[in-house]
């Protein structure tokens, strides 16, 4: 069983591969097609980028994702609405939204609009293999309650407690992870915990937020964070 775990850094796609459950490879990619095509033979891929639009103003596996991993609930923002994807400038999509809902769009889901576009085709062309998954959600619950997560990511000690997390679920990140190793410490962190959730997924034992899941706005496929 070989899965991988992917997340999006500001330049490249960085992928974590397990099998049977357990570190296998690290990739590192320009493209998440060229990401996809070394990792061909995987049953799943979890991917760290909101994927589907509702017809709401907020998905609400957003809002159920950032009351699960409280009180890093800021990891998890909104994701951008496809139609607001749509518009050629930053202005021209925050209007876009408040014209259809009276409230605007970040200016971080603005920056994501490309990755955001890139993993929607895959998705929507493979729903049966591409999931949506959030790192603070993957950390949380390998974390349950006798575990809490104390600080955040990007501190020393929040990637000591990620890593040991990772390690307890039988994810042991290698030191050297040659050119993924390029990358920056929360992407593998995040890559690995994707690939945790992806695992779970292609073995039947996943559960999402939120359950059952709002279905996509155009295509009708299942909108969720999985787990």
């Amino acid at each position: 069983m070989r899965v991988v775990g992917v997340d999006a850094s500001k330049r490249d796609w960085v992928g974590v591969v397990l099998a049977d459950g357990c570190f296998d490879t690290a990739v590192l990619s320009p493209t998440l097609a060229a990401l996809l095509d070394a990792t061909s033979e995987v049953q799943t891929v979890g991917i760290d980028i909101p994927l589907g639009s509702v017809a709401a103003a907020v998905r609400g596996c957003d809002t159920a994702a950032r009351r699960f991993v409280a009180p890093f609930g800021s990891s998890v923002f909104a994701a951008p609405p496809r139609g607001a994807l749509a518009c050629e400038t930053y202005a021209d999509a925050n209007q876009w939204c408040r014209d259809r809902w009276g409230r605007g769009m970040s200016a971080q889901s603005w920056a994501l609009r490309a990755k955001v576009a890139d993993a929607e085709a895959h998705w929507i062309e493979r729903p049966d293999l591409v999931f949506e998954v959030h790192p603070e959600v993957s950390f949380r619950a390998m974390a349950h309650d006798h575990r809490p997560l104390t600080a955040r990511k990007r501190s020393w000690t929040g990637h000591q407690q990620r890593l040991a997390l990772l390690a307890a679920a039988g994810v042991v990140v290698p030191t050297d992870l040659g050119d993924a190793g390029r990358s920056g410490a929360d992407d593998v962190l995040d890559a690995a915990a994707a690939a945790w959730s992806a695992h779970r997924i292609a073995t039947g034992v996943a559960t999402s937020i939120l359950d059952p899941p709002e279905r996509d706005e155009q295509h009708a496929h299942p909108v969720a964070i999985w787990y």
